[in-house]
């Protein structure tokens, strides 16, 4: 899997109603913090959908390369500091993984 498709997949997990975390990896229904690969995560923040969607796929740390570029934030900074900014909204996370999956496909990934 190119690191566009997954950074698009992860985008349209989202799109298609699966919930978006902050502060964990993943979250089940009762709100509580689990695994991001879980059949009982019905949400999940940005490195958590990176991690379902890419399941053993080795190009996360690619994607999630892509990801901070488009955001233009330094990696030490880190992509769950700015996921579990305060005024992040899912919409804004969609948004960067579509972005990022564009820098991807111009990469050729």
């Amino acid at each position: 899997m190119k690191s566009s498709e997954l950074l698009d997949t992860c985008a349209d997990r989202w799109e298609a109603g699966f919930g978006w975390a902050q502060r964990c990896l993943a979250r089940n229904a009762a709100n509580e913090p689990a695994p991001a690969t879980s059949k009982d995560a019905v949400a999940c923040c940005s490195i958590g959908m990176l991690l379902r969607c890419a399941k053993e796929f080795d190009g996360i740390g690619i994607a999630s390369t892509y990801l901070t570029n488009y955001l233009l934030i330094d990696p030490v900074y880190a992509i769950s500091v700015w996921n579990d900014a305060t005024s992040r909204t899912k919409e804004e996370v969609i948004h960067a993984f579509r972005g990022a999956a564009e820098l991807a496909r111009s990469a050729k990934d």
